[in-house]
């Protein structure tokens, strides 16, 4: 930050360095934010670890969660709201967290177990079938035989818990006692030294506060 910008954040109002505050949580970190998980990277540029499986773009709720109300004319905090819940039943700022620092957590059975009971009314997933069809799943053909089960039928007839002990069955496999599940850091809150720069003469600007702020000071980067 330029020196004639530090003294103006100094002589400032209480009130309206308040205001330039907020603006910089809300139109500035928070926008950034919501660019970062359009480009599916990382503050600094770096590309998000993909996904194990499918190609779904990442994280495109989470920016819609953040709020900079907390804005006082010390500091302004971006948080996720209170009180919203993920799918998973996560409060959104445990998953954020999650999301941007990663994760390594142990599973037990009997954990999956509890889960899987309170998921008994879930279908088998395309993921769960793709592996059936691959080890030579057959369904009851109805006249005492078997017949060789495309995956539109498997989806529609087995339910999730059903797909998991046939593929086991099927596999060979024996059940793990407990197992690691690994969340990759996705980074989508920050920003560049740059980008901050031009977000504080952007919103200075805005609040008619630094009247020599330059055009090409306030253009993203």
């Amino acid at each position: 930050m330029a020196a004639n910008e530090k003294l103006a954040l100094i002589v400032m109002p209480d009130a309206k360095r308040k205001r330039l505050l907020y603006r910089l949580g809300k139109r500035g970190i928070i926008q950034q934010a919501k660019r970062n998980v359009r480009s599916q990277q990382a503050p600094d540029g770096k590309a998000w670890a993909k996904r194990a499986r499918g190609k779904r773009r990442m994280l495109t709720s989470l920016p819609q969660m953040l709020t900079a109300n907390d804005a006082t004319a010390e500091r302004v905090v971006v948080r996720f709201k209170y009180g919203v819940l993920a799918k998973s039943g996560l409060p959104m700022g445990v998953l954020g967290r999650i999301q941007q620092d990663g994760m390594t957590t142990t599973q037990s059975a009997e954990q999956a177990k509890a889960w899987s009971k309170a998921s008994s009314t879930k279908k088998c997933t395309r993921q769960q079938a793709r592996k059936l069809r691959k080890l030579g799943y057959k369904r009851p053909n109805g006249e005492g035989g078997y017949a060789r089960a495309n995956m539109a039928w498997m989806q529609e007839n087995l339910s999730w818990r059903q797909a998991g002990l046939i593929i086991r069955k099927l596999d060979g496999s024996t059940s793990k006692k407990s197992w690691q599940i690994r969340v990759p850091g996705r980074e989508f809150l920050g920003a560049r030294a740059q980008q901050l720069k031009v977000m504080i003469a952007r919103e200075m600007q805005a609040i008619q506060y630094g009247w020599d702020v330059k055009a090409q000071d306030i253009k993203g980067k």
